[in-house]
């Protein structure tokens, strides 16, 4: 083993004859320990440098290293061979049968290598388990396939647009993919292997993306105010999904109002490994306290689906039921050429008026960028503003980011020359802006200067009256913007 490999912190490893129920026994001596204890005693197992791994990870500072094409082939290579070692893997030597192609694909196989940061042997216990889980929940015809929305029965259709587990339309500020749960959101319950069933779909759907499969993600388990009971067989639920679906969860929030509740989250937080466990934090208080303290680990406010008074948001042109109906429609697509993105990146370009895109992180960095390249694109030839707007475009690539566009509930990358003209147009939008407020500009000093009073011509409570009902006529016509977006020009007088 090499230096760099001895280094890697590795996950512990996954027991295929582990009981996969949603209740297991909980550790010796957890009963009656506070969350905070059991954090401290998990923390305190570790050696230091796996403290130090768990903190970065959590709070999204860690480094992601690009994937080594030599040592992928020779990590498959032991994969495979750990796969002959295991004895039991009726599911797996199934849809082998049915399907050679999918199982054997290097894309799937890399999926679950990266999920146990490239551990062969973990990584081939989970692909045999996530085998044995498929056939359970969709049977033989199913297991051999990618799984699709139109897969699930209605009650799970119905699961999915409810909206009460879905992935976030914004990553966190260090890029990673934000799955968030909303416990009972509805008084209807769903039955165990229906809810699984949904969200093994939606946990492999996103899983496309790789820049999740990279930096691994964010779990949330929202029950403030609304979102009704604690459900501690849905938390039980997610963590057997965790341990059988190649995602790598990196960090595990669980915000709640109810003090009655702690006893039970901290039997939960025991009853996970010691790897999520490190990665687990609890917050306590009003829905908007608990999105705050969200916001110290890196999960942006826009994001989160929860309003300033703790209504959950399920509606909207990026809510659970409009991307259900739009990924129906996508799947009776063959996949596009372009790259598909499930998510975008804190550095990638949403081209589109909608006000998601125009408030996405990647967009206001994009328009910081333009505005620093204004004043030179004004004053170049045609050729220059060419060269300007391909160094734009290599700026954004740099950063890792990417020009999207909307493809029905994904994302698709457009081409360099799509996105030439894109910035190209963004600098005549920009200075339609400029010259919109210069004029405003001359407006309010023509106005203060017409406005402005006499010495001796007139009393100034006539003036000050006159000014007022101008300047209230304006206002209606909306001739100006005075800093800070409001539309009064009686704060001026």
């Amino acid at each position: 083993m090499d230096d760099t490999e001895s280094k890697k912190v590795r996950r512990p490893r996954l027991d295929l004859e582990e009981d996969a129920s949603f209740a297991p026994p909980l550790p010796a001596g957890s009963q009656g320990e506070s969350h905070e204890s059991v954090l401290a005693k998990t923390m305190s197992s570790l050696t230091f440098e796996e403290q130090q791994v768990a903190i970065h990870d959590l709070h999204g500072v860690s480094e992601v290293t690009e994937d080594d094409p030599r040592m992928i082939e020779e990590k498959l290579a032991e994969m495979e061979v750990e796969l002959s070692k295991i004895s039991s893997k009726d599911a797996y030597l199934l849809a082998k049968e049915i399907s050679p192609g999918y199982v054997c694909n290097k894309e799937l196989r890399l999926l679950f290598l990266r999920s146990d940061l490239f551990n062969s042997r973990d990584a081939a216990v989970r692909f045999v388990k996530f085998f044995a889980v498929k056939l359970r929940l969709f049977g033989r015809e199913k297991v051999g396939k990618d799984i699709l929305l139109s897969d699930l029965e209605p009650e799970g259709l119905d699961f999915c647009r409810l909206g009460g587990s879905r992935w976030l339309p914004h990553r966190d500020r260090a890029g990673r993919a934000i799955f968030f749960v909303l416990p009972n959101l509805s008084k209807r319950k769903f039955s165990v292997d229906c809810r699984f069933r949904a969200m093994l779909w939606t946990f492999f759907n996103a899983l496309r993306d790789k820049e999740t499969q990279m930096k691994g993600l964010i779990l949330v388990f929202f029950n403030v105010g609304t979102s009704g009971s604690f459900d501690p067989q849905l938390f039980y639920h997610l963590r057997e999904m965790v341990q059988c679906i190649p995602s790598r969860l990196i960090g595990f929030h669980i915000c709640y109002d109810n003090p009655m509740r702690r006893p039970v989250i901290s039997l939960l937080i025991a009853a996970l490994d010691k790897f999520i466990t490190a990665r687990c934090r609890s917050h306590y208080g009003t829905a908007n306290e608990c999105i705050y303290e969200l916001m110290t680990f890196g999960i942006p406010r826009e994001a989160v689906p929860i309003t300033d008074d703790g209504q959950p948001i399920v509606e909207g042109p990026f809510g659970p039921v409009e991307r259900a109906a739009k990924r129906m429609e996508q799947e009776k697509l063959p996949p596009p050429k372009e790259l598909l993105i499930f998510i975008p990146g804190p550095f990638d370009v949403l081209l589109g008026r909608q006000k998601l895109c125009q408030d996405h992180i990647g967009n206001l960095r994009y328009r910081h960028l333009i505005l620093s390249y204004q004043a030179d694109y004004e004053v170049a030839s045609k050729h220059e503003k060419t060269v300007i707007a391909e160094r734009i475009v290599k700026e954004v690539h740099r950063k890792g980011g990417h020009f999207l566009t909307e493809y029905f509930a994904d994302y698709i990358e457009v081409s360099d020359i799509v996105a030439r003209k894109k910035v190209a147009h963004a600098f005549r939008s920009q200075r339609k802006i400029q010259n919109r407020k210069k004029g405003r500009q001359n407006q309010e000093t023509t106005i203060s200067t017409v406005l402005t009073p006499k010495e001796g011509s007139k009393s100034q409570v006539d003036v000050d009256s006159s000014a007022k009902a101008s300047a209230s006529k304006l206002h209606y016509e909306g001739l100006t913007t005075l800093p800070g977006g409001k539309r009064d020009f009686t704060e001026c007088l």
